[in-house]
């Protein structure tokens, strides 16, 4: 069995689309990650890591989505369980967006905005106008010599979704992948078994699939 971790927050309740588009990605991508791994994948409410769950059920692997709620929303307990869960590292976990941020944040790494645009920009994302943003199929540039990367041709194309980003990375960890906006777009900590990106692996399509090949490279390098 393999854990999914959801991080989006109830909040997002009182955006009806926004929640709805939430749950229905949420289980494409449970169905998703069943596909990459060959396990069982149980979806987890990122608010019930503090109660041990993980520890009880001893999954072969965690992966901890995105969301589109901001940090300043959740309760610090909250979030301090998710970071443990990376610091601990019982098992190989891979971090997704804010997931990947909230892991780089347990290990001292610095987060935050973008930053802000003089003009304001007009996409389908459901950022504020006014913050840079990486929005849709994007070139990313590799390190392709990590197993993260195997089987990719360099730059790979993959989902951006955001306008936060890792501003420093933890000195554990290596940088994997960068674009001109966002230049911390992959991490792998060093020695244990952690990988995040800041793009969505899982959003992946029939024209642009490298996702699902780095979802399947991250369970057959931890699986093997």
């Amino acid at each position: 069995m393999i854990v999914f971790v959801d991080l989006e927050h109830d909040q997002l309740q009182t955006k009806p689309a926004l929640w709805q588009r939430s749950r229905t990605e949420t289980l494409r991508n449970k169905y998703r990650l069943e596909a990459a791994s060959g396990q069982v994948c149980l979806v987890v409410r990122y608010d019930k890591l503090k109660t041990g769950i993980l520890q009880e059920i001893k999954p072969k692997a965690v992966i901890v989505s995105g969301c589109l709620s901001d940090f300043a929303y959740y309760d610090e307990v909250d979030l301090e369980a998710l970071q443990q869960v990376y610091q601990v590292a019982a098992q190989p976990i891979l971090g997704f967006c804010a997931g990947f941020q909230q892991m780089a944040a347990a290990y001292d790494g610095q987060i935050g905005p973008i930053g802000t645009m003089e003009a304001p920009a007009e996409d389908e994302s459901w950022f504020p106008t006014n913050q840079q943003r990486e929005y849709g199929f994007t070139a990313v540039s590799t390190h392709p010599h990590h197993p993260m990367f195997q089987n990719l041709s360099d730059p790979i194309r993959v989902f951006e979704n955001h306008y936060w980003e890792v501003k420093t990375a933890p000195a554990e960890f290596d940088i994997l992948a960068e674009t001109p906006l966002c230049p911390i777009q992959a991490i792998a900590h060093q020695h244990k078994p952690l990988w995040g990106t800041q793009f969505h692996p899982e959003a992946y399509n029939a024209a642009d699939p490298d996702g699902r090949l780095i979802l399947e490279n991250f369970f057959q390098h931890f699986f093997k």
